[in-house]
């Protein structure tokens, strides 16, 4: 159904336990079919297990995805802790229609994260930022992940996954 608020349905590709610090993830959003809804959200998505939503029970923590959607690009998360998808922050608004392909990155400092978004993966427009994330594991789930909040299945296509762990201060 949707990656925001309790309805917290999604599919993803991710990998299981990747992440065990700062670590820096781009994705390239080649684009959405002409009909998508304009809140269909795909991109990077971190979660402690991303193998629990609350579609069928109460979400994992650690939530935070940088993402786009036909019409905007910004960074959501769980700012209680309660494995809700709540704080939707920062972003931008296209002023073209269907700007693809597009890149985003997620890059994590600690317990905060950054996303960006560029138009050719390697001039990055400004930086958005979450607060503190409560509850993050000390191993967590990556990878990409899409839903939308009116039930159309949608093609997206993403293309060239990329992780670097490192430290990265």
């Amino acid at each position: 159904t949707d990656l925001l608020h309790a309805e917290d349905s999604y599919g993803a590709i991710y990998l299981k336990g990747a992440i065990t610090g700062n670590f820096i993830a781009t994705v390239k959003v080649v684009g959405y079919q002409q009909d998508a809804n304009p809140w269909y959200r795909a991109g990077i998505f971190v979660r402690n297990d991303l193998a629990r939503s609350h579609e069928t029970e109460p979400g994992s923590l650690g939530s935070v995805l940088v993402y786009s959607t036909p019409k905007v690009a910004a960074i959501q998360w769980d700012e209680y802790g309660d494995g809700c998808m709540h704080k939707n922050g920062n972003g931008r608004t296209y002023e073209e229609e269907q700007p693809f392909p597009m890149w985003l990155r997620l890059i994590r400092h600690g317990d905060t994260f950054s996303g960006y978004a560029s138009g050719d993966g390697v001039r990055w427009g400004s930086r958005w930022s979450t607060a503190p994330i409560p509850g993050l594991a000390a191993a967590m789930d990556i990878g990409m992940a899409a839903g939308t909040i009116d039930q159309v299945p949608t093609l997206v296509i993403l293309e060239d996954f990329t992780l670097e762990l490192e430290d990265i201060g």
